[in-house]
């Protein structure tokens, strides 16, 4: 279970990170406990003075201060300060960190707060554009209320209220509110499913979106991050009449990516992307956003600020920004050397966030980068190779050095060093050889086929120069731009026509389901030569027949009685053996663990049965539901889920099988049950899942049921298999989702019960 930290257990950790006492007090109470000094706001503008509470003082106080900026260390002085009701005011140094040090008889002991530079007031106009719904409230002083939703980024730090202290200054409107709504260790999705609670019910003005960390870690595909960002988008204009803004993934670093394990003692070093893994995730909000109309913080850019010579000085210029906990929001990791948290920004990163999103709201273009890349991909001898094109816009002669890093679990190499001198207006090429696509098969294999076959190719390249650097997301379509196009349809019968496209040109290859395969998947490979030039695509063809749930009632004892008339689905195919990111077997062969599934609609509720061959005693399950109409399944939308336990044994010794519904479900919802028995190495379940669990009191009425089965096989010596029925990615979203219809005989459905086809 994921405990979110409330906005108010956040204030009071706050003021103990805010008081950052060190060492005695300067002051002591009448019992003679110590009075520790302390600031009356955390944050103040640098036009303006910092309060800082000296209880018990009188006269002059004298005082140091040292402060950290997005630049490393800052200025630094000593000062003195008279007393006046019962505090001191300080001037602040510059915009970062202040370290306020106050002698005492004991020690010393420390304030912090952060400064921040006020912010220009936007243009109105260009304002009325970047927020055409509510940009009127925020310029007239009508109350203005922000929602932040996002992961734990945003539930351990502060940049709304940040931003809200910029938009205050910026508009004169003192009615500026926001709330948090964040999930940590969550994807967008957490935001998609908890819309109503989290947004229609709050009726916002502007929603701050940010989520891409546990996305890319999860192996989320992207084009399911980019439509869940499009449908957040949406319903938040049709739903509240709110605006929207597209907060980009942050960056993550670890010293351990050079080979150092200080920041994660005993783990083994990252590669050298992982510090910029969520770029591509990044890249793609820019599109989005361009084709919606909704502004884009470029928070990847502010994090990573002026980076480094290398990708190790680039982490160490990110330190000012993190803390040693999240919870020390006004320490960085300058104080730690690089010891701590490397994922979650501090107060001054949080900052960085904040103006990133003032800049998106105000319509601030961000800064042009000197350089511009563009590319192309083109079928060779050697494969698929992508030439990168580098212009320099600058005004003056540009030294140094580019470099282009692979994505997860690829492999790329820069056919000639990337070192380069430019003059203004000058630029240079190079080439870009992925060593394992050598023909268009490799794009149905892991990585490639969600690197290369679904979209645009995306190189990460960083432009090393002037003692700093730059990540760049560099786009090189393929020179014929020749797509197998990605769809999922309802298929009755056994023809799957498959649509490719090149340029204007559309034709149809037409796919065969074999007689009698309830579940399989075939591939398809196109090529085409346009005016001298290859072209090549490649997909995957997945079907699955439609589950059928028969009307009727079934006793909980694991036996299977009832269920002699049903269709049973198979869940262990090879071609069901499937990690979130890739396929993957270690089982020996199917024959070693394998399952087949039944459903039967009661009128209380779902209920599920399982034929298992294999020992199954360690094993656990996730089973999703979408309850939406048909024209819905297979879209961006919320669900429900029953799952099995996690962390003690789901099938019980004495027949019970532990079984929790998740979150969405109302807490009033009836548990979900479940029976078991072993026969030998084999056993049986049965599962009933009240329809109170997805808010519902019958079965749809339209027959048809989203449905998602993941079983998880323990092999006992740490191996793992993960079997699904219809997922080839992660269940975060029910895109991928089979459909379960009630069947209106007795018996079988009929011979033209139809498929689930996806196209991938």
């Amino acid at each position: 279970m994921i405990t979110v930290m409330t906005r108010k257990s956040r204030r009071a950790i706050a003021a103990l990170v805010l008081g950052g006492l060190m060492g005695a007090a300067r002051a002591e109470t009448p019992s003679g406990a110590p009075v520790p000094p302390r600031v009356a706001e955390p944050c103040v503008f640098t036009d303006g003075l910092a309060r800082i509470a000296v209880p018990g003082l009188s006269g002059t106080v004298a005082y140091r201060v040292q402060t950290v900026t997005v630049d490393g260390w800052g200025p630094a002085g000593e000062g003195r300060a008279p007393v006046r009701d019962g505090g001191i005011d300080i001037p602040p140094l510059a915009e970062g960190i202040h370290i306020v040090t106050l002698p005492a008889r004991a020690g010393d002991a420390e304030v912090r707060f952060l400064a921040v530079t006020p912010p220009e007031a936007p243009d109105p106009e260009t304002l009325r554009r970047t927020l055409p719904r509510t940009a009127e409230k925020l310029l007239s002083g009508q109350a203005f209320r922000l929602l932040s939703m996002g992961d734990s980024v945003t539930a351990t730090g502060d940049y709304e209220s940040l931003l809200v202290m910029l938009l205050k200054r910026a508009t004169g409107n003192d009615r500026i509110s926001f709330l948090e709504r964040a999930y940590p260790g969550r994807s967008v999705d957490a935001t998609v499913r908890e819309f109503p609670r989290d947004a229609a019910a709050n009726d916002p003005d502007l929603g701050l979106l940010m989520y891409g960390l546990n996305d890319q870690a999860a192996g989320y595909v992207l084009a399911d991050y980019v439509a869940q960002y499009g449908w957040v988008a949406g319903h938040l204009a049709s739903a509240c009449n709110a605006d929207t803004v597209f907060m980009q993934p942050t960056p993550v670093f670890y010293l351990s990516v050079f080979g150092v394990t200080q920041s994660r003692p005993g783990l083994p070093p990252d590669p050298p992307w992982f510090i910029m893994r969520t770029v591509r995730f990044a890249h793609a909000l820019r599109g989005l956003g361009a084709e919606l109309g909704v502004p884009v913080a470029e928070t990847f850019d502010a994090l990573w600020g002026r980076g480094g010579p290398t990708l190790e000085d680039s982490a160490r210029a990110m330190w000012p920004c993190f803390p040693p906990h999240h919870r020390m929001q006004l320490h960085s990791l300058l104080e730690s050397d690089g010891r701590g948290d490397c994922i979650h920004p501090n107060a001054l990163g949080h900052l960085q966030l904040a103006r990133a999103a003032f800049r998106a709201i105000a319509g601030t273009p961000p800064p042009e980068p000197p350089l511009a890349l563009r590319g192309v991909t083109r079928w060779t001898d050697r494969g698929a190779v992508s030439t990168v094109t580098a212009v320099h816009r600058g005004a003056s002669p540009r030294r140094g050095l580019l470099k282009a890093y692979p994505l997860r679990d690829a492999a790329v190499l820069m056919d000639r060093p990337g070192c380069y001198a430019l003059d203004p207006g000058a630029s240079l090429r190079f080439e870009v050889r992925r060593p394992d696509v050598h023909a268009a098969e490799a794009l149905l294999s892991h990585p490639y086929n969600r690197y290369l076959a679904r979209g645009t190719p995306v190189i990460p390249v960083v432009d090393f120069a002037d003692c700093g650097s730059r990540v760049y997301a560099v786009e090189a379509p393929f020179e014929v731009p020749l797509a197998i196009v990605r769809e999922r349809m309802t298929v009755t019968g056994r023809q799957v026509p498959v649509t490719v496209r090149c340029g204007d040109e559309t034709w149809t290859r037409t796919v065969t389901i074999p007689a009698g395969a309830a579940v399989g998947g075939t591939s398809v490979v196109e090529r085409v030569t346009r005016d001298g030039a290859a072209g090549a695509a490649a997909a995957e063809v997945l079907y699955a027949r439609y589950g059928a749930a028969r009307r009727g009632e079934a006793e909980l004892d694991g036996r299977l009685d009832e269920w002699g008339a049903h269709v049973w689905e198979p869940v262990g195919f090879p071609v069901q053996a499937r990690a979130r990111l890739k396929p993957e077997d270690a089982r020996e062969s199917p024959d070693e663990f394998f399952l087949h599934w039944a459903f039967k609609a009661g009128t209380n509720g779902l209920y599920l049965a399982a034929r298992i061959r294999g020992d199954p005693s360690g094993d656990r399950c996730f089973i999703f539901f979408d309850p939406r109409p048909p024209e819905a399944l297979g879209t961006v939308g919320g669900y429900y889920w029953v799952l099995g336990a996690r962390r003690t044994p789901m099938l019980v010794e004495d027949g019970t099988v532990r079984l929790f519904k998740g979150e969405t479900s109302p807490a009033a919802a009836p548990v979900p049950r479940g029976a078991w028995q072993r026969k030998g190495n084999s056993a049986t379940l049965e599962i009933h899942v009240p329809y109170a669990v997805m808010e519902r009191e019958a079965w749809p009425p339209s027959g048809d049921l989203g449905v998602s089965i993941v079983w998880e096989h323990d092999h006992g010596d740490g191996r793992r298999t993960r079997l699904c029925w219809t997922e080839t990615a992660h269940e975060w979203t029910p895109v991928r989702y089979g459909v379960v219809r009630r069947a209106g005989g007795a018996t079988s459905p009929d011979t033209a019960w139809p498929y689930l086809v996806r196209v991938e």
